[in-house]
């Protein structure tokens, strides 16, 4: 099975738009999961188990200006059930916007990229709810992330505003950090 965001309405140029998210197979059926044409989904990704869809959600532009809103309104992350059903938010009660979330290799979080007062930091959350908890801190922005296969390692960049980047590692609950470069 595939999935996949788009907007299905993307040639009436009397609408922004927005994108739903949809599940392809390999015989060709493709289904689409989500409805409401309140809201815009991106980055969709499916769980390790097969049963959830992770993506981002936010207002769409349409939304918005019905609305009459001088905002975008909430992103927040959220669970689809494969199977169909309704959506679950992650981060109902998180006043940030996550970005570039993925599943845990075991699906027991959710890790995502968010910026707070000038910063940015790795978050991870449950999938089964709860508070989003910080992996990285301090007063410094982290980029460039990945992980190693297993998860249980990650490499970044950590900008300061007093220096260009530098390249550190950690173990995936941010312990154990330490810097590899020290090029500037």
């Amino acid at each position: 099975t595939l999935v996949f965001t788009a907007d299905s309405a993307y040639r009436d140029e009397r609408k922004y738009g927005g994108d739903d998210v949809y599940l392809a197979t390999r015989d060709g059926r493709v289904r689409r999961l989500t409805m409401d044409d309140d809201f815009d989904y991106n980055s969709a990704k499916i769980s390790p188990d097969g049963r959830w869809i992770l993506c981002t959600r936010g207002l769409s532009t349409d939304a918005v200006i019905a609305k009459r809103m001088d905002n975008g309104g909430p992103t927040d992350l959220v669970l689809i059930p494969v199977a169909g059903g309704p959506e679950r938010s992650l981060t109902p009660d998180w006043d940030y916007l996550p970005t570039n979330a993925q599943w845990s290799v075991d699906g027991k979080y959710l890790y995502f990229m968010g910026g707070v007062g000038g910063t940015t930091h790795l978050f991870r959350v449950s999938p089964n709810g709860g508070a989003v908890e910080p992996v990285t801190k301090g007063e410094r922005r982290i980029g460039g992330i990945s992980f190693d296969r297993a998860m249980s390692k990650m490499a970044y960049t950590v900008g300061v505003m007093d220096a260009p980047p530098e390249i550190w590692v950690a173990n995936i609950d941010g312990s154990v950090e330490r810097k590899l470069t020290n090029v500037h």
